[in-house]
């Protein structure tokens, strides 16, 4: 998966989202709110990562 605002990786069965607008010091935009919920859907839908089931 590709986002423009964050950087998602998972390894080791841990999901790991960072905020990636640097230029702004991170500042929200819609953009970022798209990728975070994508992002918090994938690990949540994905059995290989650990999570509050």
């Amino acid at each position: 998966m590709e986002f423009d605002c964050i950087l998602y990786d998972k390894s080791d069965m841990i999901a790991t989202i960072k905020l990636n607008r640097p230029r702004v010091l991170n500042a929200m935009n819609k953009q970022l709110w798209v990728d975070m919920k994508a992002a918090l859907d994938d690990a949540g839908n994905d059995s290989d990562v650990k999570g509050l089931r």
